[in-house]
């Protein structure tokens, strides 16, 4: 009866063993942040096992000049008058920095690869336009994300413009999309930085206010007008998404199979002995 109630017990602590080997683990991220500054665009979700980020902006400056009176000075110059406009300048700024781990729920030490599928796109649209002879517009734009494990759009990459006193026109347009998937480590610290800074200027220096003669008048409208504006512009979209898919099966002990087999044998004799 004793070896019975003996055997019964270890058979119940061997199918534990062997399906608890089997069984499904949680795995969640751990933050750390050392920094964050969201802006009135960004969207940032830290999830235990995902990562979601989203960002849009949209930076816009003017300046304009018209000229209002031109009269004669009684000696043959010129003299004008202007208005002028200005908006100023405009700027955004949004950031965020931690570190992250992937932990697992059973307190496993020992790295372990964890499948991850990331996914994003990237629209930036930046423009600058100046049909002033004094003035024009500028600009200091850095859109960037770094990941030490992975990312989409190149780890570390930067975007970043400067451009002083324009007089004629620059555009570009960056964009694009991932969609991919790589492998982490448990217990292994990655670090996410994401900075999105964003500043547009322009402003506007009037001509001569005093001409010499009415043909130095003449030829300046002849080639500019009598008004003349420009503009600076920043604007787009960004998403990034991480979620943690899945994680490699993990093997089962020797241990659990080296006490199967002594179960086994040990069933083996209590049947002898009970013939």
């Amino acid at each position: 009866m004793g070896i019975k109630l003996l055997l019964t017990t270890l058979s119940s602590m061997a199918v534990f063993f062997l399906f608890s080997s089997f069984s499904a683990h949680a795995y969640t991220i751990s933050y750390d942040f050392s920094g964050i500054n969201l802006g009135k665009g960004t969207q940032f979700f830290a999830n235990p096992g995902s990562i979601s980020l989203s960002d849009s902006f949209n930076q816009y400056s003017e300046s304009n000049y018209e000229v209002v009176f031109a009269t004669d000075d009684g000696s043959g110059g010129v003299n004008v008058g202007y208005a002028r406009n200005e908006s100023g300048w405009d700027s955004y700024d949004s950031s965020i920095y931690f570190t992250f781990q992937v932990l697992s729920d059973y307190g496993n030490l020992n790295p372990e690869p964890v499948s991850v599928n990331a996914w994003g796109g990237l629209y930036w649209d930046w423009q600058l336009d100046s049909y002033l002879p004094y003035g024009g517009a500028c600009c200091d734009s850095e859109l960037s994300i770094e990941n030490t494990a992975h990312l989409g759009f190149n780890t570390g990459e930067l975007i970043y413009s400067e451009t002083d006193t324009l007089t004629g026109d620059y555009h570009t347009i960056r964009s694009g999309g991932f969609n991919d998937s790589f492998t982490l480590f448990t217990n292994t610290p990655y670090w996410f930085q994401y900075r999105n800074a964003q500043y547009v200027e322009t402003w506007t220096d009037t001509p001569p206010r005093h001409y010499e003669s009415w043909d130095d008048y003449n030829a300046f409208i002849s080639e500019f007008g009598n008004s003349g504006d420009a503009f600076a512009r920043s604007y787009g979209s960004l998403d990034y998404n991480m979620v943690i898919s899945s994680v490699e099966p993990v093997p089962i002990p020797a241990g659990v199979w080296l006490f199967g087999s002594g179960l086994i044998g040990l069933i083996g004799i209590a049947r002898r002995k009970e013939a």
